[in-house]
């Protein structure tokens, strides 16, 4: 099986014209009374658009997800060529536990990026937290007291 590294780049280009497009949004009137009823509320995305404009840096988590070590390989038998993206972290010790993290659609890896720490030496896989969504930790508090969640 071939397994080639992976980094994450996108073309300043790409974010270029990103922001132009953000900056020609055309905005809805209205619906903040209505809540989240009737989809997102315009003022929450307005924020939201501010922040992806002005205070957030791409590049900064750009980097950030290339800190963790990725990979690209094919998947067996796979007729249309289809790749898996993984993270292969290794664990501390002389004889750590393999954990395999799997996440569904739709859903990022970089749910389980807490569960790798850096260190000088390379990367381990401390699992001192790993987030859980919302709506799966409601649904672990409900499963535990025989609730369906």
């Amino acid at each position: 099986m071939e397994v080639d590294p992976f980094r994450i780049h996108v073309e300043g280009a790409v974010l270029d014209d990103l922001a132009a497009r953000l900056r020609r949004a055309r905005w809805s009137e209205g619906g903040d009374g209505a809540g989240w009823a009737r989809g997102t509320r315009p003022a929450y995305l307005r924020a939201l658009v501010e922040t992806w404009l002005g205070a957030y840096d791409w590049r900064a988590h750009e980097a950030e997800i290339n800190a963790l070590p990725q990979f690209i390989a094919p998947i067996h038998d796979a007729r249309d060529g289809a790749r898996i993206h993984f993270v292969h972290a290794r664990g501390n010790g002389p004889s750590p536990t393999p954990l395999l993290l799997l996440h569904g659609w739709p859903d990022s890896f970089l749910r389980f990026a807490r569960c790798c720490r850096c260190s000088p030496t390379g990367m381990t896989s401390s699992c001192r937290r790993c987030p859980a969504s919302r709506s799966q930790a409601r649904f672990g508090a409900a499963k535990a007291n025989g609730r369906r969640g």
